[in-house]
């Protein structure tokens, strides 16, 4: 009879989720699947993705993929994340998304069959509890994501390891962690431990999958990751800090954090407290989950420190909540075998609280993050890792309030002002005579990359748009709009629009004169220069990668960004297509650059690490750093006196979550006329 109930139950719930969560999965493509399956897609063509960091290029491929509308991006996920759809990359992007359901199908349906293994949890109850998951379980499906997959070879890994299999256990905790860093504290435990069974299976999984990624991907796309994309993620600024995330992080934003634009009133502005707690926060939970898990060197014992490592990290969303599966089903029997039945239901309902709608109803309450830290208070009082070393809170003191002195330390800050919404996805200022247009995919209502600011209202176009320039002189505005798998170079000015590239051209970044009567673009990668509309010839062509051109304001030179041997360079060539000359010095990356109204300056943009706005005297070659700060700052585009500069800038938002600034240039530039 039992046998017969639970054979119901697994049935509705089974019917129910492919009701809620699997049809709704096979009628729709989400921007996280995209995400993750266009690079997969690249590579299997063998098409260069050196630039999927920026928001504008990675959503012009999916113009070309077929899939538009769908704003996508990898934003500060690592680069190896990418390789995770690899397979499917060259299936149509539909098929694509079918496939990684069947397989998420499947993992979801081997995670319940292991864990009714390892734990005792019956199948049937596995399906009830996904069921009642919420968001957590239904999102992944929908989404594209791939925690389910991830959360299978973490519930595999702790089963072999129980089995004595501790290389094989450890090589799938470090595929794990090289496409998902969450997991990077267990290495720290295992080496702690002296486990060096699971620590050398824990390096070759890391090795391989980063390998295979270097290999695919190249080397540069995972240095700028390290030098530039990590750093922000630890700061908490990975996502867009006014979004409430209800994590550790997030919540300590919000009481010490001063930031004019989303948090001016902070109840304890402190940037020293903000680390200080942080970090004792973050050791502390660690040094609890080291010890709660040397107690028990099992399932039970990791669980607790699975539990602490979405708490500890700056940026959580519901899907990952899938990953409190493992642990949860581990401890959930434990106890009820013990005859706590009490305890097993309060640690499963505050789990289920955690994942539900409701408790972003009231973000500020951060309802989520309580339930999780109260799961796992109830867990550590019963696994007892209070007896540690007396020296080790001490030492966790010093640490964090070391560190909290170095972070907090006051750095040198620019002058630049936000000109634009926060937190927008803008690209492309072009300035002219008082007007401000820039292309923004995150604007109320917007579906795509769409021309906003000063644009007149009969100007009216679908497709995404980037790359707007004013002509300065004539004020025709120039942009690049992306359809149907094409991109092809307009205008617009007596109120009509007109095509330049030629049918059947892929063109983008357009340039044009003063007068508006000629241009430069990038048209199926090579330099073009066009006399006049669909009458171009190519100047420059190469093996690597060429962008982000700028005419100068006589005609007769062009700057342009080349990436050569793994680097980025600021370039100028005249329009017979002579050798181009590199303008910009050093082991830098550099792009977008632009001339000056009188042709004497170039204003680009360097990374290092992070990106900031330069000017170099075209002459000599002297370069002067125009802005500082944290954040990244690029596509300069320069005032009509030569005096200010527009730019692109996520600083003080989540990355690459750009608003359009302003600075002054300092009197060396406006008054030195190129002699510096």
């Amino acid at each position: 009879m039992i046998r017969h109930k639970s054979l119901i139950i697994g049935l509705v719930a089974a019917l129910l989720i492919g009701q809620y969560a699997i049809l709704p999965a096979s009628r729709m493509i989400h921007p996280d699947f995209i995400s993750y399956y266009l690079i997969g897609r690249m590579v299997t063509q063998d098409e260069p993705s050196s630039r999927m960091y920026e928001f504008p290029w990675f959503q012009r491929q999916t113009v070309y993929a077929g899939v538009g509308d769908i704003p996508g991006g990898i934003g500060y996920n690592p680069p190896t994340a990418t390789l995770s759809l690899l397979p499917l990359g060259w299936l149509k992007p539909g098929d694509a998304k079918n496939a990684w359901l069947a397989v998420n199908i499947a993992a979801t349906i081997a995670l319940l069959a292991l864990l009714s293994r390892t734990t005792g949890l019956p199948f049937a109850a596995g399906l009830v509890l996904l069921l009642f998951s919420s968001g957590a379980f239904r999102n992944n499906l929908v989404y594209g994501q791939i925690y389910l997959v991830l959360t299978f070879l973490i519930a595999a890994a702790l089963m072999l390891r129980d089995a004595g299999r501790r290389r094989l256990a450890g090589s799938l905790l470090g595929v794990v962690t090289a496409i998902k860093l969450f997991t990077a504290p267990l290495l720290i435990y295992f080496i702690w431990r002296r486990d060096w069974r699971t620590v050398l299976g824990f390096l070759v999984g890391l090795a391989l999958v980063c390998g295979l990624s270097v290999s695919l991907l190249g080397w540069d796309i995972h240095a700028y990751w390290l030098d530039a994309v990590l750093p922000r993620v630890q700061k908490g600024l990975g996502d867009d800090p006014a979004i409430n995330l209800q994590t550790w992080n997030n919540l300590l934003q919000r009481l010490f954090y001063y930031n004019k634009t989303w948090n001016p009133d902070p109840p304890f502005p402190s940037y020293f407290a903000f680390w200080l707690v942080r970090d004792l926060g973050t050791f502390a939970l660690l040094a609890c989950g080291f010890y709660a898990a040397r107690t028990r060197d099992d399932a039970l014992g990791l669980g607790i420190l699975l539990l602490m490592l979405p708490l500890i990290s700056p940026s959580t969303r519901t899907y990952h909540m899938i990953l409190y599966v493992v642990p949860l089903a581990c401890w959930g029997m434990y106890l009820f075998r013990q005859g706590a039945w009490l305890l097993a239901g309060v640690i499963t309902c505050l789990y289920l609280l955690s994942v539900q709608k409701f408790v972003y109803i009231h973000p500020s309450l951060f309802l989520r993050l309580a339930a999780l830290l109260g799961i796992t208070i109830l867990l550590l009082r019963e696994s007892r890792p209070w007896r540690m070393p007396v020296w080790v809170p001490p030492a966790i003191i010093a640490a964090a309030t070391a560190h909290a002195a170095i972070a907090s330390q006051p750095r040198k800050q620019d002058t630049a002002s936000r000109v634009t919404p926060h937190a927008r996805l803008v690209t492309s200022p072009t300035y002219r005579d008082g007007k401000l247009v820039y292309s923004d995919h995150s604007c109320k209502g917007c579906s795509r990359y769409t021309l906003r600011g000063d644009v007149s209202p009969d100007l009216k176009v679908t497709g995404q748009v980037f790359g707007t320039r004013f002509a300065r002189k004539s004020g025709a505005l120039f942009f690049e709009l992306a359809e149907n798998r094409h991109s092809e170079i307009l205008d617009w000015h007596g109120n009509k629009l007109h095509r330049w590239s030629p049918e059947g051209m892929n063109c983008i970044a357009p340039s044009p004169s003063g007068d508006g009567r000629k241009m430069v673009a990038v048209c199926d990668g090579a330099l073009y220069f066009f006399s006049a509309p669909e009458q171009g010839k190519s100047i420059f062509t190469s093996d690597g990668e060429i962008a982000d051109p700028d005419l100068s304001p006589d005609g007769s030179r062009v700057v342009f960004s080349w990436r050569r041997n793994g680097q980025w360079g600021i370039y100028q060539t005249d329009l017979a297509g002579s050798e181009p000359v590199r303008l910009s010095k050093g082991c830098c990356n550099d792009r977008w650059p632009r001339y000056s109204p009188d042709g004497l300056w170039v204003a680009f943009s360097r990374q290092d690490p992070t990106a900031d706005i330069w000017v170099i005297d075209r002459k000599n070659g002297h370069a002067f750093r125009i802005t500082q700060n944290p954040g990244n700052d690029t596509r300069p585009a320069w005032s009509d006196n030569g005096t200010t500069l527009y730019f692109v800038s996520d600083r003080d938002s989540g990355f690459h979550l750009g608003s359009v600034y302003r600075i002054a240039l300092p009197a060396v530039i406006t008054e030195s006329k190129g002699n510096t």
